[in-house]
C-alpha cells in the first residue's frame, strides 16, 4: 500500500463481544466474547399497581441484590437493570435475593430464592417485583376475674394463607407481639396448641 505525503493511515482492532438487550434496545459490549455464553438481564422493581409485571407507574429499584450458585459478571447499567453475563448455556442456576441489600428495607420479593435455564447467546430477561411491606403488631392477654392481663411467651402461628407459609410468633413480656416485613397478602393468626 503506497501512502502518499500528508496522508494519514490509522487502524483499530479490538475483541471482546456486542450484545443487544431487547426490552430497550441497550447495545452492551465487553471484553470477552459473549458469543459462546449465556446471559440475563434482571429488573428489579417496586410494583405499584401488583400485577406481577414491569409496566408504566412501576418504579426500578438498581443494584446487586442477587447471588448466584455459580460464578458470572455482575454489573448494573445506568438503566438500572442488573446484567449477568459469563454464564454457561443451558444451565440450571439457583439464585437468591439479598434482603439486605435492596436500598429500602420496605420493600421486599414474594419469593427470596428462584432458578432459571440460561439460554444461549441472548439476553434472558427476569423481572423481580418488589412489594412495599407491612408490620403487624397486637397484644394477646387473658381476662381474669374481668380483668385483662397480659399472656407473656405465649406462642402465635401466623399463616399466609396463598402460600401456606408459616410463621412462628411469642408474645413479649407484657403480651404484645409484633412481625415486620410482611408481603402483601391474606394471613391468619392462631395461638398455637
Amino acid at each position: 500500500m503506497a501512502i502518499s505525503p500528508g496522508t494519514v493511515f490509522s487502524q483499530q482492532s479490538f475483541t471482546g463481544g456486542l450484545g443487544l438487550d431487547s426490552p430497550d434496545q441497550s447495545l452492551l459490549y465487553s471484553n470477552r466474547d459473549l458469543s459462546n455464553n449465556a446471559s440475563v438481564s434482571v429488573l428489579m422493581f417496586e410494583d405499584k399497581n401488583g400485577d406481577g409485571v414491569y409496566d408504566k407507574g412501576d418504579i426500578k429499584v438498581p443494584g446487586q441484590f442477587l447471588r448466584l450458585d455459580e460464578q458470572a459478571r455482575f454489573e448494573v447499567g445506568k438503566d438500572s437493570i442488573l446484567r449477568i453475563t459469563q454464564l454457561q448455556p443451558y444451565w440450571v442456576y439457583t439464585a437468591d435475593i439479598v434482603q439486605s441489600k435492596i436500598p429500602d428495607p420496605t420493600l421486599a420479593p414474594l419469593h427470596y430464592h428462584f432458578r432459571f435455564t440460561a439460554d444461549p447467546g441472548r439476553f434472558k430477561q427476569i423481572e423481580i417485583p418488589l412489594y412495599q411491606t407491612a408490620t403487624l403488631s397486637g397484644l394477646v392477654y387473658i381476662t381474669k376475674d374481668s380483668t385483662r392481663v397480659a399472656a407473656p411467651g405465649v406462642k402465635l402461628i401466623l399463616r399466609n394463607l396463598k402460600s401456606n407459609e408459616k410463621i412462628k410468633l411469642r408474645t413479649f413480656s407484657d403480651g404484645s407481639y409484633y412481625k415486620t416485613d410482611l408481603v402483601p397478602g391474606h394471613y391468619s393468626l392462631k395461638i398455637s396448641p
